[in-house]
């Protein structure tokens, strides 16, 4: 994912229980289950981004 210059972005990544690899400099910004399903919200900063889970 990229995030455009001079912005960030919420980034919610689906967790199903197991941890989740975060760009350096990426922090999470809370625990989510709208929907059902458990998932991470993330803010992520300008520039090109990639979080596995």
């Amino acid at each position: 994912m990229t995030v455009p210059y001079n912005t960030d972005a919420d980034i919610g990544v689906p967790t199903q229980g197991k941890p989740v690899s975060v760009p350096d400099g990426e922090r999470c910004v809370r625990d989510d289950s709208s929907g059902g399903a458990a998932y991470n919200v993330y803010r992520a900063k300008a520039g090109a981004c990639r979080f596995n889970a």
